[in-house]
C-alpha cells in the first residue's frame, strides 16, 4: 500500500470543516431572525455586532467568529433591518419595547402581579 492510500485528500479533510462552518453559520442566521421575529438576545458576539461595537466583538468573537467576521456582517446587513441595528441605542431600545410588550401580554390590565 502506497503513502497516497494512507492520506487523506484535501478534499475530505475539508468537508467536516466546512461542514462545521456550514452549521455555525445556520446557527448565526437562526439568533438573528429571532433577534427580527422575536426580539430574542442574541450572544455577547453578535449583539456587539448588532451595535456596532467593533471592539466589543473583537473581545467576544471565538476563532471561527473572527475568521468569518466579514460573512457574519453580511448575514446582519441582509437579515436585520437597519433600525433594529446600528449602535446600542438602537438594540437596546428594540429589546426593551419586546419586554415590556411581553410583560403586558403576560400581566393584562386588571391582574395586579404580586
Amino acid at each position: 500500500m502506497t503513502s497516497e492510500h494512507l492520506t487523506p485528500s484535501l478534499a475530505e479533510t475539508r468537508a467536516p470543516a466546512q461542514a462545521e462552518s456550514d452549521e455555525r453559520m445556520t446557527r448565526v442566521r437562526e439568533s438573528l431572525r429571532a433577534y427580527v421575529d422575536g426580539a430574542i438576545k442574541p450572544g455577547s458576539f453578535l449583539l456587539a455586532v448588532l451595535e456596532n461595537d467593533l471592539r466589543g466583538a473583537a473581545i467576544c468573537a471565538d476563532e471561527w467568529s473572527a475568521a468569518n467576521w466579514v460573512a457574519i456582517s453580511h448575514e446582519v446587513a441582509n437579515l436585520v433591518p437597519k433600525e433594529l441595528r446600528g449602535g446600542p441605542h438602537a438594540v437596546h431600545s428594540y429589546l426593551l419595547r419586546h419586554e415590556l410588550a411581553r410583560r403586558v401580554n403576560v400581566f393584562p390590565a386588571g391582574r395586579r402581579r404580586l
